[in-house]
């Protein structure tokens, strides 16, 4: 019984993952695209 258990916890566990580093990734670009754009802004002015 433990095994299905473990297997169907490391599936989450991998979904978990992906989900969390494409979240890290999508905020890490916003920030970075929204950064990039500020200092474009400043160096027209």
């Amino acid at each position: 019984m433990s095994g299905p258990t473990f297997g169907i916890g490391i599936f989450e566990l991998v979904i978990l993952a992906a989900m969390g580093g494409g979240c890290l990734i999508g905020v890490g670009g916003l920030v970075a695209f929204v950064l990039l754009s500020a200092k474009k802004s400043n160096d027209e002015k």
